[in-house]
């Protein structure tokens, strides 16, 4: 028991040095509460790779470049998986850092079926960021590696005809039908995306 004891105050200590906040600080500045959130939810589990690049996604978001870019390392550093990489990729795309999100895509592993759903994740923002060369290329990988994934046409097409691009749209609406030709959902889909419908 005695060897016990300090391992015990130490954690009643540390549950004292960390009290929850009051209903009113979730009415407070945006960028405090978004920091705070993530802050809390890491110390929670420090070595999520996904969620590290999900964390620097917030830093980015709220300012603190030099923060998010320690948990874009950490994150690739700790596994360095496609998803870990598209997700470090769309968050500097979001916050407007086109060369570091095509630098980050770059590095990106493109060569199994898992990094199919990634890039085309990506190949649908860089196509609404105007990087269109760019989308194309990530999406004929994505499509290259799950060549069955009609969802991920579809929904690549409905990006290019929200951006305007209806001769692309039509290009990757091709695709979804030559995979489920007599599917009434991937039709219902193509209609539903020249509609606006909201995803």
């Amino acid at each position: 028991m005695r060897v016990c004891a300090p391992f015990l105050i130490c954690c009643a200590l540390a549950a004292q040095s960390d009290p929850q906040p009051e209903a009113s600080f979730f009415k407070g500045d945006p960028k405090v509460i978004m920091v705070h959130a993530a802050d809390k939810a890491r110390v929670r589990d420090p070595r999520n790779s996904q969620l590290l690049a999900r964390w620097g996604q917030v830093y980015l978001a709220a300012g603190d470049r030099s923060r998010a870019e320690d948990a874009f390392g950490r994150a690739l550093r700790e596994d360095g998986d496609a998803g870990a990489h598209a997700l470090i990729t769309l968050a500097w795309l979001q916050n407007g850092y086109k060369k570091e999100a095509l630098a980050a895509f770059k590095a990106m592993p493109k060569d199994s079926a898992f990094c199919a759903e990634w890039l085309a994740r990506v190949a649908r923002r860089f196509l609404e960021a105007d990087l269109e060369a760019e989308a194309i290329q990530a999406m004929e990988t994505a499509h290259r590696l799950a060549p069955s994934d009609w969802e991920a046409c579809v929904e690549f097409g409905r990006s290019a005809v929200t951006t305007k691009r209806l001769e692309l749209a039509g290009t990757w609406f091709f695709h979804a039908v030559q995979t489920r030709p007599r599917d009434k959902e991937v039709w219902t889909r193509i209609a539903l995306a020249y509609t606006g419908e909201p995803r």
